[in-house]
């Protein structure tokens, strides 16, 4: 129940921002629904919503008080539009808040008790170069993204930014909060989902097609693993590798 409760809300979520102007797509979380098998999708525990938040390139007006009773708006542009959003939704529901932005997200107004952020950038590093590197690799496919819409009815990153992405999200989560099986079930079963889309690339390509985003490839192992050592995650990502075939490998070959 509660898994269909925040589908629904990522879905009326995204659809509201993308009238607002920002183009988002909803990552990890109910994003990676798909990626389970029918018969235990809706038993994933599900937390709060992430959304991936860019304006368009005209920027957000934004309704700001002039300390006499008026408002007035103010073209923000980038990661100030997005901010400014965020914290407008905050006076449009009455909460006499100010959330403070981080490097990479800021937090919105709870939907119904679930939690919501919104990201300006997917994750970051903190090596400046291998950070500059990973910001224009995914501001080059946010767009691809935001018009990747799933069965729910809400955008998610294509399967081969998923990979990218959801290993960059556990490698900062190592190192800051701690990691967890969730998120290595997730990832198993988001590698999953690539590897049938990788399969069906060459048929769909013999078509005239691409299997994913708007006329992207799906990117091979080989490229997917180039992106993340230019990341300086090369041998976390062999450690991950490593723990999947060992604790979820030998369960889905019994469950076949």
């Amino acid at each position: 129940k509660r898994n269909e409760k925040i589908t629904e809300q990522c879905r009326e979520l995204t659809k509201k921002y993308e009238h607002d102007g920002l183009q988002c797509s909803i990552l990890k979380g109910q994003g990676n629904l798909l990626n389970y098998p029918e018969g235990i999708r809706m038993r994933r525990m599900p937390g709060d919503i992430g959304v991936w938040c860019i304006p368009t390139k005209d920027g957000l007006d934004i309704a700001v008080a002039t300390g006499n009773k008026d408002v007035e708006y103010v073209n923000y542009r980038g990661v100030n539009a997005v901010i400014e959003y965020a914290r407008m939704q905050f006076r449009l529901c009455g909460i006499d808040k100010q959330p403070r932005a981080i490097y990479h997200h800021i937090d919105a107004p709870s939907i119904d008790g679930t939690e919501v952020e919104i990201h300006f950038k997917p994750s970051f590093c903190r090596s400046l170069i291998r950070n500059r590197r990973m910001q224009k690799w995914f501001s080059n496919h946010a767009y691809e993204c935001s018009k990747n819409n799933c069965r729910y009815g809400f955008p998610v990153p294509t399967t081969s930014i998923n990979v990218v992405y959801q290993m960059c999200h556990m490698f900062n989560h190592y190192f800051h909060e701690g990691i967890g099986l969730r998120q290595l079930m997730d990832y198993y079963y988001t590698l999953r989902m690539w590897h049938n889309d990788l399969e069906e690339k060459t048929e769909l390509q013999s078509q005239g097609m691409w299997s994913e985003g708007l006329g992207m490839p799906v990117m091979s192992a080989t490229e997917i693993m180039a992106v993340l050592r230019s990341f300086g995650m090369g041998k976390f990502a062999g450690a991950v590798m490593w723990v999947l075939n060992e604790v979820f490998v030998g369960v889905n070959e019994n469950d076949n």
